[in-house]
């Protein structure tokens, strides 16, 4: 189960009336932020994401192959990486997904 949580990021300031919260995956900070007029709103505004750009969407891929190519994993031989099946990498989308 994962439990996200917004946390305010106290140096980034106001904007539009919004302050910026960090998003806390299981207590670590993954790098996402998300701004909202209170930290419930910037979790809803995160939730709608979630629910209408992953709509229908199946994340199906080999983790340790996907950690591989990425570095946090150990070194062997590298599998395919995901912009060599077609990904840009503007693309948005983790490997496996459709």
């Amino acid at each position: 189960m994962i439990q996200i949580v917004m946390k305010p990021d106290y140096e980034a300031g106001i904007k539009e009336r919004e302050s910026l919260y960090k998003v806390l995956f299981n207590g670590e900070d993954v790098g996402l932020r998300v701004r909202g007029l209170r930290a419930a709103h910037a979790e809803e505004k995160l939730m709608e994401i979630f629910r209408l750009d992953l709509k229908g969407k199946e994340v199906d891929y080999d983790l340790e192959a996907y950690r591989r190519n990425k570095g946090a994993g150990p070194k062997e031989e590298p599998a395919e990486a995901p912009e060599e099946k077609g990904a840009s990498q503007e693309d948005p989308m983790l490997p496996g997904m459709e």
